[in-house]
């Protein structure tokens, strides 16, 4: 059975007007901002209160990282992380953790970034390569095992908003420098 929020989030995407290519990349650039400064607005516990459960849920690139990243793989690679977001956020568990106006929101803007993605990275060989899922797939389960070893606790799922805030930045610095 899917969740109500799901259902109402999929008619909202599905009413959305198309719009161009002009305006769909002014929108991406929008829409990052929005889906960061959503996340911010999801807080509900404070971040220092929950320094003793941090956690290092290895994030597969790092900032200067020595690995050079081409284009294609920075765009595949920011698509993966998005969908992976939008499903640790689609979860029952988050949904009865954060304030669901603001959940649902985040949820659609993570909809509407990767419909604006998807023709980018369609059929890019860096997406259609495993390895580059594998890794994103092995960040999300680290931190889906950090949040279930933690019975999905205030502060677990403040320290996973943390940590994706701080990825989703670290993939817009990496974006930047290709």
């Amino acid at each position: 059975m899917v969740p109500r929020y799901l259902l109402m989030a999929g008619m909202m995407l599905y009413l959305l007007p198309a719009c161009s290519q002009e305006c769909c990349q002014d929108l991406g650039k929008r829409e990052k901002k929005e889906i960061a400064m959503l996340l911010s607005q999801l807080q509900n516990t404070p971040s220092y209160s929950c320094l003793n459960d941090r956690a290092n849920f290895q994030f597969p690139w790092k900032r200067g990282n020595s690995n050079p990243i081409q284009k294609s793989q920075g765009i595949c690679f920011y698509q993966l992380m998005l969908q992976h977001i939008f499903m640790l956020f689609s979860t029952e568990h988050s949904l009865t953790a954060w304030n669901r106006c603001v959940l649902e929101k985040l949820l659609s803007s993570l909809h509407h970034s990767l419909d604006h993605l998807e023709p980018r990275a369609q059929g890019s060989p860096a997406c259609l390569s495993s390895g580059m899922k594998e890794l994103v797939r092995k960040y999300f389960r680290r931190i889906n095992l950090y949040l279930n070893r933690k019975k999905y606790s205030a502060c677990a799922w403040e320290i996973v908003r943390v940590e994706i805030q701080a990825s989703l930045f670290l993939m817009k610095q990496l974006l930047k420098r290709i």
